[in-house]
């Protein structure tokens, strides 16, 4: 956010959820001066709404399984900037649903976020692509019935050996 602020000092983030590691990140957010910039929400019973009130949706773990809350963001039309680990690298498609830079690469991270903020053309795109595949791969629905499959498969292989 410090290197975003240099050139969008009117960008906000909300940090949303609870953890070990809150006092750090005060902190940090104190030492940099961007109490203006950064809210640290805590634990939020309706983060769905934060979500859908953002202009883009930021995954930036170092390490991520899944990472549901990114079909959630995309479920919602919101353009994605994520790191490119774990789940996020299967579920967003860099260039065309989002961003995906390495991760702990701040500048990468401030860039990406930075091309959609000052592109809203390019955001929508990326919004609509996102609950495009959201749609087509990830309905709740289809995943049951694809992983149903899955476990079908290695039943019959299982009893037929």
């Amino acid at each position: 956010m410090a290197i975003l602020c240099a050139r969008y000092p009117q960008a906000v983030c909300i940090l949303a959820g609870e953890g070990a590691e809150r006092s750090a990140l005060e902190a940090q957010v104190a030492r940099h001066g961007l109490q203006a910039n950064v809210l640290l929400a805590g634990f939020y019973s309706d983060a769905l709404s934060l979500i859908n009130a953002a202009d883009l949706f930021v995954l930036p773990s170092s390490v991520e399984s899944f990472g549901l809350v990114q079909l959630e963001a995309m479920a919602l039309g919101k353009p994605v900037v994520a790191t490119q680990v774990g789940g996020p690298a299967e579920v967003v498609q860099d260039g065309a649903t989002g961003f995906l830079v390495p991760p702990r690469d701040a500048n990468a991270l401030a860039d990406a976020i930075e091309k959609v903020l000052s592109d809203r053309s390019l955001a929508g795109q990326f919004g609509q692509a996102g609950r495009a595949r959201y749609e087509q791969h990830f309905q709740p629905q289809r995943m049951a019935e694809e992983t149903l499959a899955v476990y079908r498969a290695a039943l019959c292989k299982g009893g037929a050996a």
